[in-house]
């Protein structure tokens, strides 16, 4: 008897919990009004009085509780979608392949729409990406291939771009303010960009490289390059 109650409860659990719920519902309901009849036959009116108080409050539980419990829901479904968008950008990584860039730029695209704009690109391979008005605000882009990008007004603020290949990139209008720059690779780079407190240690630059009018490079650590 005991185990076809359980087999019974485990069935309706999995496939039928809504139907389930119900039967526990009319049984609950089934108790607690043939345990109420006293006090119904005693003073009716009383007994109501209470019932619509006691449902006033269960009323106002009912709504604050699924207020916060659907919030949570939605924190939480926000927080999966954004870790397997950052998921999918770690998958290719280090890969020096189109496809690669173009699942990295999606997923790019869908990160900025969740406003999450510290993304993890270490040696991405983002050759010729289209980056324009992209937020990389503090994104870690060490290392990354962003050879002749289109990465015009795009917010690079306090990113780090240390090593990375900015050769032919186009940074017109982009903000590279406290940015790490340092080591990287800037030459044939249109950096008409804000540079305020960039730090530009040993990265290189050729005579081809276009720095925004009035900014002193060489003061910032950026070394010539030589054939």
């Amino acid at each position: 008897m005991t185990t076809s109650v359980k087999k019974w409860l485990k069935y309706h659990a999995a496939e039928k919990p809504v139907k389930l719920a119900f039967y526990v519902f009319c049984l609950a309901a089934l108790i607690v009004m043939t345990l109420s009849v006293p006090f119904y036959m005693e003073n009716f009116w009383n007994f109501l009085g209470n019932i619509l108080i006691e449902a006033h409050g269960l009323l106002f539980d009912l709504l604050v509780l699924g207020v916060f419990v659907l919030w949570l829901q939605k924190l939480g479904k926000l927080e999966l979608i954004v870790r397997r968008y950052r998921e999918e950008i770690e998958d290719y990584l280090g890969w020096n392949d189109e496809r690669a860039m173009y699942k990295i730029l999606a997923n790019i695209k869908r990160l900025n729409r969740h406003n999450i704009t510290n993304i993890t690109l270490t040696e991405a391979f983002l050759k010729n990406a289209y980056l324009v008005k992209a937020d990389l605000m503090e994104a870690n882009l060490e290392a990354a291939d962003l050879r002749d990008a289109y990465l015009m007004d795009t917010d690079l603020t306090n990113a780090n771009l240390i090593g990375a290949n900015l050769m032919g990139a186009n940074l017109t209008d982009s903000n590279l303010t406290g940015a790490d720059l340092s080591s990287a690779d800037l030459r044939g780079a249109k950096l008409g960009a804000n540079l305020s407190d960039a730090n530009l240690k040993n990265a290189i630059y050729d005579k081809m490289t276009k720095w925004p009018e009035g900014f002193d490079y060489e003061k910032a650590g950026a070394i010539l390059y030589f054939l």
